[in-house]
């Protein structure tokens, strides 16, 4: 099962230093139009993945993360990923 989480501070990647080790280096220097995935396995059938893309500002490019996809083995590991994340049950997911 897969869900996307959209994020709502994109250009606040501290939060995401914790969960990757080396993540400014694994991303390189922002440029025009890049984009980086980034997985982060947890078991054989969870992990997350970040999904990062460069943005215009005033002074040049930044990485955001705009949103994150977990994917796990059914609704039971997704609705444990969400908590790794501090996100409430969808109302589809509310039975477990």
């Amino acid at each position: 099962m897969r869900y996307l989480i959209r994020r709502d501070k994109a250009e606040n990647l501290n939060d995401l230093e914790s969960e990757v080790s080396g993540l400014k280096e694994k991303l390189g220097a922002p440029a025009a139009d890049l984009r980086c995935d980034i997985p982060v396995v947890l078991s054989e059938k969870r992990y997350f993945q970040l999904q990062f893309l460069t943005r215009k500002t005033g002074t040049g490019w930044v990485w955001v993360c705009p949103s994150i996809e977990l994917v796990a083995e059914d609704e039971k590991g997704l609705v444990d990923l969400m908590a790794k994340f501090k996100l409430h049950k969808p109302e589809h997911l509310a039975h477990l």
